[in-house]
């Protein structure tokens, strides 16, 4: 029996137009070499069967994840228990189809620990593994992670 947040059908998610790190995260790509079609169309090989395209997390399960799922991952990653910390965004994304919430906690991955390998391999993930994430991946991403966040800055002082 389905339950009923799965039988409505929720707002559309664009990773790389919806989420800071979505978009840095394509800008990276482009930069590498990559084209926006072929971009999407390796994310979108995630999606669940049956599913046409990601849909935002409703809210109230985001916060309740969002509070859990943290903790979870900070005993992985404290013990160094990568491949359980990797098997959580597959099941989060590929089972379930939480490409936003995957994202967020990526990014808080990225931004509070030092797990280079780690960060590059959830983004293959991401992409399915069809396109190669080659060792100047992370600081390209890291690079546009902080023009980003300096931009932002900026606009903040201006007003």
């Amino acid at each position: 029996m389905e339950d009923q947040e799965s039988k409505k059908p929720g707002f559309p998610f664009h990773p790389l137009e919806d989420f800071v790190l979505g978009e840095v995260f394509g800008r990276a790509l482009i930069k590498l070499g990559h084209s926006k079609p072929e971009i999407e169309k390796a994310i979108h090989s995630l999606l669940p069967d049956g599913k046409p395209e990601f849909l935002f997390t409703p809210n109230a399960k985001k916060q309740i994840l969002l509070q859990s799922m943290p903790v979870e991952l900070r005993g992985f990653l404290e013990s160094g228990k990568e491949k359980e910390v990797i098997e959580i965004f597959r099941k989060t994304i590929s089972e379930e189809g939480r490409l936003d919430l995957a994202l967020e906690l990526l990014e808080w991955i990225f931004t509070g620990f030092d797990k280079q390998e780690l960060v590059r391999s959830i983004f293959s993930l991401v992409l399915n593994n069809k396109i190669e994430l080659g060792p100047e991946f992370y600081p390209t991403l890291m690079d546009e992670y902080d023009k980003e966040m300096r931009g932002d800055l900026d606009k903040l002082k201006e007003e």
